[in-house]
């Protein structure tokens, strides 16, 4: 075997275990490293009592990740004072009962929210490769979610502000918070 055929055989062998390196942490490891970050924002006039607002955005939750479930869920014993909520809730279709149960830990918490694409359309998967073929084109009409229920039930059931496309105040404590969503 020539020197420059051993070489090109040990970079594609590095390149194959790269890859399976990034699959496996991807799949294995960062999937389910839930991350929960503090940030103090000093916006609020000198001397106010602080704000504690819950950020939650894209959790793709599919019924079977209950680990994830009951993280979501232990939130809410950080008591906040606001929950937002930034989309992207659902990643199957059968996840809007999986989410209810999820989310009632928060009923009663003030809460805003608007929908990202995945509460709209279920996930699919696209072929990465794809993207070097050239430009995309549409192939089929992706599935729609049960968008109705998923916004009756934060509406309803938590009774948070729905701000797609629209405005919302509440009332925290002795502080008026105006929302502008889309």
């Amino acid at each position: 075997m020539s020197t420059s055929s051993a070489l090109g055989r040990d970079v594609l062998m590095g390149i194959g275990l790269v890859a399976v390196g990034a699959l496996a942490w991807g799949t294995l490891v960062e999937r389910n490293a839930f991350t929960l970050r503090n940030v103090e924002a000093k916006v609020l006039e000198p001397g106010s009592a602080p704000l504690r607002i819950l950020h939650i955005s894209d959790l793709h939750l599919a019924p079977w990740q209950k680990g994830k479930m009951e993280w979501i869920s232990s939130l809410a014993e950080l008591a906040p004072d606001l929950v937002v909520n930034t989309g992207d809730n659902l990643g199957h279709h059968d996840a809007l009962p999986a989410l209810q149960e999820t989310l009632v830990a928060f009923k009663g918490i003030p809460g805003v929210f608007v929908n990202g694409s995945n509460d709209y359309f279920a996930p699919e998967f696209k072929n990465p490769f794809a993207y070097f073929a050239g430009p995309s084109k549409a192939t089929k009409v992706a599935e729609r979610l049960d968008t109705a229920s998923l916004m009756e039930f934060f509406t309803d059931e938590l009774g948070w502000a729905n701000l797609n496309n629209s405005a919302a105040s509440l009332t925290l404590g002795s502080r008026r918070i105006d929302f502008m969503g889309v």
